[in-house]
């Protein structure tokens, strides 16, 4: 095949009954043993093993026999179609008795059917998840708190009781203000404004230390795989608020927003898998800072 390229055009010939002189110097032999493994997102990843004299190993090397990224069908023209859309990723040696050479090499692409990935036209059909989890927040963010309802002087009480300025006391049922005297003493006396049933609550909670609770979060997921990776538009979102992620998310409750979180990509031959995420706010949404 030409002064770069050297595959002989024996047989295949398995490496049990291979031996030295089957193989002229240079040259190569591929082995039967072509594997592929499929992604539901279109990727594919494929091994194919090579025989040839140890002796050859370093002028094949540096014709660039192995370089990453060839297609498949460069080092076997048996393969067919579906050599031309696997590029070689990188390769491994191992020694074979009398004075041959085993070249494993792993290859990655993409799926020349429309039933893994693309749909006819080799558009890119996405997998997404969704998943809800717990994470620790403030209680100055609970939905209680945060509610249209609930009146600034309320929420003023509950935070004066998360800070230790105020305490809530059983005694009088009532937020009192914490005051130390000239002679470096505490005392507590009412403050003006009382909270109300609700709010009261969450000062009782406060007050006992109780300053943060479970708030659930919403995690949506894309991933795809295709021949390049993340583009400047996708990139550009991160950290901003998106009113319509990709896909169909479910409906988030109350005034909760997504947020572009995360994107990142991982590269294997000429296959990119893709990957980004949206979070969902609480209650309060994300804000000005994000829009």
């Amino acid at each position: 095949m030409g002064d770069i390229l050297r595959r002989t055009i024996l047989p295949v010939i398995s490496a049990m009954s291979i031996t030295y002189h089957d193989i002229p110097e240079g040259e190569f032999v591929p082995q039967s043993d072509f594997r592929t493994q499929e992604s539901p997102n279109g990727g594919v990843t494929a091994t194919q093993s090579y025989i040839l004299r140890a002796s050859s190993l370093e002028a094949l090397v540096d014709q660039g026999t192995w370089a990453k990224g060839k297609p498949l069908s460069q080092l076997d023209d048996s393969i067919g179609i579906q050599g031309d859309s696997l590029y070689l990723d990188r390769v491994a040696t191992s020694k074979l008795p009398g004075g041959l050479l085993r070249v494993n090499a792993f290859f990655a692409g993409f799926s020349t059917t429309s039933s893994y990935g693309f749909d006819e036209g080799r558009t890119v059909v996405p997998t997404y998840s969704f998943r809800g989890e717990l994470n620790e927040a403030s209680i100055l963010n609970h939905p209680d708190i945060v509610s249209n309802s609930t009146s600034f002087e309320d929420v003023a009480l509950v935070r004066g009781c998360v800070d230790g300025i105020y305490r809530w006391h059983n005694a009088t049922d009532t937020v009192r203000v914490i005051i130390i005297n000239p002679r470096g003493e505490e005392v507590t006396k009412d403050t003006f404004n009382q909270p109300g049933i609700l709010a009261q609550l969450y000062c009782q909670e406060a007050t006992k230390g109780n300053v943060t609770f479970l708030s659930p979060k919403f995690v949506w997921e894309k991933n795809w795989e295709d021949d390049k990776g993340l583009d400047a538009a996708d990139l550009a979102k991160v950290g901003q608020v998106d009113q319509a992620p990709d896909g169909d998310p479910p409906t988030l409750p109350g005034a909760r927003e997504w947020l572009l979180t995360s994107a990142s990509q991982v590269q294997s031959g000429e296959l990119f898998r893709n990957r980004i995420e949206w979070t969902s706010s609480d209650d309060a949404g994300w804000g000005p800072l994000y829009n």
